[in-house]
């Protein structure tokens, strides 16, 4: 991440001073985004809002962590778990289609002496 990728080039900015700032813009941004995700879906039967937020509390701690600091909300794991795009396991997992696979794992109709015949 290019925060702590900048932090460990500077350490001097590193500073418990930074953490609390940093602390206190995630605390309101998931106070906004919470109360942003209650007004959007407060209507709609099929979505839980507090599901939502316990999300949104999920993914700022994953921030948290990614950034090397301590988590701060009490949603220690996904309220969502159909929702795995965010799960830490797939952070660095490589996704591909059929179209994406290397030339490798196709064979050349001429290898190993086959013809038509035998494919």
């Amino acid at each position: 991440m290019v925060v702590s990728d900048v932090l460990t080039q500077y350490p001097k900015y590193n500073t418990e001073e930074f953490a609390d700032c940093v602390y206190d813009f995630v605390k309101d941004l998931v106070s906004l985004e919470q109360d942003f995700t209650e007004a959007l879906y407060k209507d709609i039967e099929m979505i839980d809002v507090y599901e939502v937020q316990l999300f949104v509390e999920f993914r700022a701690n994953q921030l948290l962590d990614s950034l090397g600091l301590t988590k701060i909300f009490e949603t220690t794991t996904n309220p969502m778990p159909w929702v795995n795009a965010y799960h830490p396991d797939s952070f660095n997992a490589k996704k591909t289609d059929f179209f994406e696979n290397d030339e490798i794992n196709y064979k050349d109709a001429n290898e190993d002496n086959n013809s038509w015949d035998e494919l």
